[in-house]
């Protein structure tokens, strides 16, 4: 029986600072960033958004556990066993992709946004990550560091290679 359009779940809109903050997060797991962040100004250029949308975003980071920050000082990167470990790790959810999420088609964000969104009903929360060695010939290198650094009760696995298929099986 199809959904009254009182039952459909509106479209979800993902506002700027999360879109940041999400950029933000694939750039640290991804390791573009070694030990502190660059400024406010590059980021800004970076991610053609205001100084305010980057503070913001940069703030979550911080109450999430990725960034330490000191006043007057660049903010520090923290380690992934550093930061604050989460009680729910079984209900995090992974997907996998060799490209990011600025990058991905219209419709596939729109697949993605509404897999967060039933996930989040089931009380599971939706991590993206972002490893093009993860799909190379020979993943398994990348896919144990990834599982490492990730803790995860099921992946999602977006333009999956028969090498990463088979690593996880």
């Amino acid at each position: 029986m199809p959904l009254s359009r009182t039952q459909r779940a509106l479209p979800r809109q993902v506002s700027l600072v999360a879109q940041t903050a999400q950029f933000l997060r694939e750039g640290l797991q991804a390791g573009e960033w070694r030990d502190h962040l660059p400024g406010e100004r590059e980021l800004c250029d970076r991610f053609q958004v205001s100084r305010p949308t980057v503070r913001s975003a940069l703030d979550q980071l911080r109450r999430e556990g990725w960034l330490k920050v000191a006043h007057g000082k660049r903010r520090r990167i923290l380690a992934p066993q550093r930061r604050a470990a989460s009680s729910l790790w079984t209900k995090t959810i992974g997907l996998l992709s060799p490209v990011p999420l600025k990058s991905l088609p219209p419709f596939v964000l729109c697949w993605t946004d509404e897999l967060r969104t039933h996930l989040s009903r089931e009380g599971f929360e939706l991590e993206f990550h972002v490893s093009r060695k993860c799909f190379s010939p020979r993943p398994a290198g990348a896919l144990a560091a990834l599982m490492a650094r990730t803790r995860a009760a099921a992946w999602v696995l977006f333009r999956s290679t028969g090498g990463t298929q088979r690593w996880f099986v």
